[in-house]
């Protein structure tokens, strides 16, 4: 029995560990919002979740620089954008009329190609996106700042497919609740429904299940001159 209860401790101890989000500033210096996205990754068991606060000139370098500070190819340095659609006809299981999607800064949005894919859900054949006019209020996060675990408003998340398709465990950074802070994910957990509606997982209130994360080849490379520091 003692040896028993010795495992169950490790194993809880490294669950824990798991499920913790280790940053590099201490949690009290960090911002309300930020907190609140460290606060729902350890909730909804978001493993291998970090933050990490970046230099005030982070968005005037280069993405290589970028990259480099924190240490991973270009490639996984991600960025989230709301869009909104006008649609009367909402597409089958989304709630709402918007839409995160998880892009990388080495590409650009092709949002003809989400317009397709809201369409073929179920959407209005007129159906027309934009960009969210107040992000900030529906999100909870600063510009530059949002992130898609612990927005305010929970809405669908499409994921750019060339992300899905990063060698696992492909680990990517996004937005971490404000602009000098970023949040490491593995791609795998990015992908979990329910981390950003846990509801969902069991066909609640909010969706069916499988309906808050989709994959859609939605996005561009960029030319390799363009510096995307937009």
């Amino acid at each position: 029995m003692a040896a028993a209860d010795t495992l169950e401790t490790r194993v809880a101890a490294a669950e824990a560990l798991a499920w913790s989000v280790p940053s590099n500033v201490a949690e009290a210096e960090l911002s309300e919002a930020t907190r609140r996205v460290a606060a729902v990754a350890r909730e909804r068991r978001v493993c291998g979740a970090a933050l990490f606060r970046v230099p005030p000139e982070y968005y005037s370098l280069p993405l290589s620089e970028r990259a480099a500070l924190l240490c991973c190819p270009m490639d996984r340095l991600c960025k989230t954008i709301v869009l909104q659609f006008d649609s009367a006809t909402p597409p089958a299981g989304f709630v709402g009329r918007h839409v995160a999607v998880v892009v990388q800064y080495a590409a650009k949005l092709d949002m003809d190609r989400v317009a397709k894919f809201l369409k073929g859900k179920g959407g209005a054949a007129d159906l027309r996106l934009s960009m969210a006019d107040n992000a900030a209020e529906l999100t909870g996060f600063d510009f530059n700042g949002v992130s898609v675990v612990g927005m305010a408003t929970p809405m669908p998340v499409i994921v750019a497919k060339p992300i899905a398709q990063l060698p696992a465990p492909a680990l990517v950074w996004l937005g971490g609740g404000a602009p000098d802070v970023k949040l490491r994910m593995f791609v795998s957990q990015l992908l979990r429904h329910e981390v950003f509606a846990p509801e969902a997982a069991t066909g609640g209130a909010a969706g069916t299940k499988g309906s808050w994360v989709h994959v859609v080849d939605c996005s561009i490379p960029r030319d390799a001159d363009d510096d995307a520091l937009d």
